[in-house]
């Protein structure tokens, strides 16, 4: 109700509110009777009790204890002490009010921002390590911190700390993800041909081999990201062929699958603890998934093919967000021109 930093002071013993005697100056005239002359007394009326009324006004507006108090203790100051009271309530309502700021009635993601939104979101989801790709928001939380790396893209402290615009932020970063996701699993569940007729053959037709799979997925995705396929991003695919889409093969369907990230994120969870994280065997075995993929979907030499590949600088910066590697210097113009 009032200011909050400080209660009313206790009413001050105001001389305009305390009785008062005076004597006149000058005497009247001799009394006939001889009468000596009276000292004539005046009093103000003593000033009215409001707490009682202000303590049935707080009861009606059903005001919180400590505002009740508050009002009660404003009731029983002096005029003057009112006055001032109410001038520092007003004057801290004023600063107050100053450090508020208005909602921004629109503001539009900086095109830039878009841009990199636009090929982050697509790396992200094909990167070879990435740990999850939708649990603990995993995927939108490496994206926000790519972009906080490069505040002249758009997301700066002040666009970060206003709520209205980090919002937009984080709803166009989802939206983005949710339709890399979406766009994955449907060529991961279109290219996974038919079963063979003969159980003893592993081999299913008219399947894609990992390469060609890799290759329609960086196209699809986002070809704009020019997005480099490696071995390790065609082993990462064959384990999510192996393990997440077995709920695809069996519904057939290329957009089944509402669960297909979910159970993804639950086998690589699983897999990492069944290696203790080691990375040598996790490797290991990856490359014996690549393997078996293989064996599956199509045979195919990659090793003359992608020995010698390299990420470009939107898959690195991926890649050294998720493990943690601090950023080094780079060169903005550079890294707009490469991807």
């Amino acid at each position: 109700m009032l200011n909050r930093e400080s209660s009313p002071p206790a009413p001050s013993t105001d001389s305009d509110d305390m009785p008062r005697t005076s004597e006149s100056p000058h005497r009247s005239s001799p009394d006939p009777a001889g009468s000596s002359p009276a000292a004539v007394t005046t009093r103000k009326r003593p000033a009215e009790d409001l707490s009682q009324f202000a303590q049935s006004i707080a009861r009606k507006k059903r005001l919180r204890p400590e505002d009740s108090d508050e009002l009660i203790s404003y009731s029983k100051l002096s005029r003057s002490e009112k006055d001032i009271w109410l001038a520092s309530t007003l004057l801290s309502i004023e600063g107050t009010v100053s450090q508020l700021h208005a909602p921004d009635s629109q503001w539009d993601l900086p095109s830039m921002l878009k841009k990199k939104i636009d090929i982050y979101s697509a790396t992200i989801i094909l990167a070879p390590t990435i740990a999850a790709y939708v649990s603990n928001d995993v995927p939108r939380k490496l994206l926000l911190e790519i972009l906080e790396r490069h505040p002249s893209w758009g997301y700066r402290p002040d666009v970060k700390e206003n709520p209205y615009r980090h919002n937009i932020v984080v709803s166009f970063i989802s939206a983005k993800l949710t339709s890399r996701r979406y766009t994955a699993k449907k060529i991961i569940a279109e290219s996974i041909g038919e079963a063979p007729e003969d159980p003893a053959d592993v081999k299913r037709a008219d399947a894609l081999d990992i390469l060609a799979l890799c290759e329609r997925l960086t196209a699809n995705v986002f070809k704009a990201a020019k997005i480099v396929v490696t071995v390790p991003m065609c082993a990462r695919i064959a384990f999510l062929l192996i393990t997440g889409t077995q709920r695809l093969i069996y519904i057939g369907k290329p957009d089944a699958g509402e669960k297909f990230w979910s159970i993804a994120d639950d086998n690589l969870k699983d897999f990492r603890a069944k290696f203790s994280n080691d990375q040598r065997k996790i490797s290991s075995k990856f490359a014996k998934i690549l393997t078996q993929d293989r064996q599956v979907y199509g045979d195919v030499d990659i090793s003359y093919m992608l020995k010698s590949a390299c990420m470009n600088a939107a898959q690195r910066e991926s890649e050294d967000v998720h493990a943690g590697i601090e950023p080094a210097p780079v060169d903005d113009a550079e890294q707009n021109e490469e991807v």
